[in-house]
């Protein structure tokens, strides 16, 4: 029980934080395509959908665990680094087209997301880790399960993409 509510708020701290932050960066995005005269398009980004489906299996994976907030952490980092990587070519390609207000705004974004990223390996840091170790004063007085850590199922998942 003490895993589930800790995943709970876990997950609330997250997308509080985040959801702000995302609305946020849509305005700033509007402001973006303003300042090229282009007008705002949606497009479903393949690379972030699969890295949500392997966070959702991940999630499946270490249902009940100590690790499953270790596991969540690790799946929004990967989508946090990809939208760093993507927000820094945005702001390369800005500068190339001599648009430094467009590039500001990408670069207002790309602080944000790298805020983001910092602060999930904080929470990473004080309390996921040590309880996906199964450290117990991380973890009332209940043993850990014995299942595999994030990092083995990780390293599982990229062998099979070769």
């Amino acid at each position: 029980m003490r895993t589930f509510m800790s995943a709970m708020k876990t997950r609330r701290r997250i997308s509080a934080v985040h959801l702000t932050e995302t609305e946020d960066q849509v305005t700033k995005l509007q402001e973006v395509f303003k300042c090229f005269d282009v007008k705002p398009r949606t497009k479903t980004c393949k690379a972030t959908v699969g890295l949500l489906e392997e966070a959702d299996e991940m999630a499946a994976e270490f249902k009940d665990s100590p690790c499953l907030n270790a596991a969540l952490i690790a799946a929004a980092q990967k989508v946090e680094h990809y939208e760093i990587a993507t927000y820094t070519t945005l702001i390369e390609w800005a500068n190339l087209l001599d648009n430094a207000e467009a590039a500001e705004l990408l670069g207002e974004i790309l602080e944000q997301e790298q805020t983001a990223s910092s602060t999930l390996r904080e929470i990473a840091e004080d309390s996921c880790n040590a309880e996906a170790e199964g450290d117990e004063s991380a973890d009332d007085d209940a043993p850990a399960k014995a299942k595999p850590s994030p990092m083995a199922s990780a390293g599982r998942n990229a062998a099979r993409a070769r």
